[in-house]
């Protein structure tokens, strides 16, 4: 199935569960993202796609319809920051100027891939009575992306036996003249939170995302699947 019909099918149950008698709140928030790539790859170049991760943000808005005192379905449209840093340091050996000697070297580089997503995550919450002034929550359920924007920032030292030195600056989901776009537009996976909800309307929430979907363009023995850490703040009304 097409991601495309896997959006607009979320889509559509967002739409009919307002249907749902109960009380609806509206709400803001926004937060810290921790994100990295989950690489599969072949072995010999999996000890090369060494990925640290990378901090960005999030924010936008929140639907919560109440189904009961205990259950509730929110749905949410955000706009989140997705990414990670790549760091590479690949030995290889070189002919140096001296005639009949060769040299050890080193290619080094960075790279920060910077990802700009539209997320639509669905929650199916639960709240439990935690204190006179406040409830703890929990929440699961499937969020869509479609990436925006993003962009591969970097630059590496080629050949550190007589350096020189390189610098990037490319469209991850549009190619160039001498590179092919990187990244496929969507993304498809599960997200879950834990929080803390006081009877005033604020919030807070630590949430995880994994990605299901391999966000590489080209299937060539590397799969890339988003992981992302959040810490929100919000308030419904």
């Amino acid at each position: 199935m097409e991601f495309r019909k896997v959006f607009f099918l979320i889509v559509l149950l967002t739409i009919t569960s307002i249907q749902i008698q109960g009380q609806i709140h509206f709400g803001i928030k926004g937060g810290i993202n921790v994100s990295n790539f989950h690489v599969k790859a072949d072995k010999d170049i999996d000890d090369i796609l060494f990925y640290l991760n990378q901090t960005n943000f999030h924010m936008g808005f929140l639907t919560e319809i109440q189904i009961n005192n205990k259950f509730s379905i929110q749905p949410e449209l955000l706009f989140s920051a997705k990414g990670a840093i790549h760091k590479a340091c690949v030995e290889s050996v070189r002919i140096n100027p001296i005639p009949g000697y060769m040299a050890p070297s080193k290619d080094i580089s960075k790279a920060t891939y910077s990802i700009y997503y539209i997320e639509l995550p669905i929650y199916f919450k639960t709240m439990f009575e935690a204190g006179k002034s406040g409830d703890f929550t929990i929440g699961i359920g499937p969020y869509v992306s479609y990436g925006i924007r993003g962009r591969n920032k970097g630059d590496a030292i080629v050949d550190t036996s007589h350096p020189t030195e390189i610098n990037w600056d490319r469209d991850l989901f549009v190619g160039g003249d001498f590179y092919n776009a990187f990244l496929k537009h969507f993304d498809v996976g599960l997200s879950g939170f834990v929080g803390y909800e006081l009877d005033m309307g604020i919030f807070t929430t630590i949430s995880y995302d994994m990605g299901l979907y391999n966000i590489k363009k080209n299937n060539d023995n590397i799969k890339l699947n988003n992981r992302t850490f959040s810490v929100s703040i919000g308030y419904k009304f």
